[in-house]
């Protein structure tokens, strides 16, 4: 098992393009003789040896033997030649890092991570469609935004009516902005270098 998840981590297309298939013809294979298959380890195995025609075992001890070399000889062929860091191996002089068996806890462990980043940029994205809501009602409302913009810092909207923006408490205290700057007709609110992604969370919630 230990082999099979190190696949996923060092190779995946090892185990996708190479394993699986192998173990499939394998499985088809044995059903072709009319192998039993038992799933489980040689000392499981070796009560069927002794009675081999009880889970018809005899062609098993040919086919072992063909899929044993086709898969040595084919790995060992894919890994030299496209130098897969598999345990065991020399790394790199530059790569220093030691290559391990991964474990089923491992992979989990991998996949867990995974979706917990995913969780937190949904979580970061929800936050940021929320701020942006409430940036829009400070503005006024959709109906008084007619431009949203941004330069480098500051996030400018053109308004219809300037006195149904919000004062600048609400905007510093309630909208994590810096500072807001106003002008007839218009106002830039100072985000900072995140601003690319409040203007843009502003014009996706207005559906522009």
């Amino acid at each position: 098992e230990p082999i099979l998840f190190t696949f996923l981590f060092v190779a995946p297309w090892l185990y996708f393009l190479v394993h699986a298939p192998l173990a499939a013809l394998a499985e088809m294979t044995a059903e072709f003789f009319q192998v039993s298959v038992f799933q489980g380890n040689i000392k499981d195995w070796i009560p069927f040896f002794l009675r081999p025609e009880k889970l018809n075992m005899t062609p098993y001890l040919f086919l072992f033997p063909i899929f044993f070399v086709i898969s040595y000889f084919l790995f060992k062929f894919l890994i030299t030649k496209f130098k897969v860091e598999t345990p065991g191996r020399e790394t790199d002089i530059e790569n220093e890092d030691e290559i391990k068996l991964y474990s089923k806890k491992d992979y989990n462990e991998k996949i867990e991570n995974k979706n917990s980043r995913k969780r937190k940029r949904q979580e970061k994205n929800a936050q940021g469609l929320e701020l942006a809501e409430k940036i829009i009602i400070a503005l006024g409302g959709r109906e008084n935004i007619l431009d949203v913009d941004n330069c480098i810092s500051r996030l400018r909207v053109v308004v219809k009516d300037s006195d149904l923006v919000a004062d600048d408490n609400v905007w510093k205290n309630q909208l994590e902005a810096m500072g807001v700057v106003r002008f007839e007709g218009a106002v830039q609110v100072i985000y900072g270098a995140h601003v690319a992604g409040v203007a843009g969370d502003v014009r996706h919630v207005l559906g522009s």
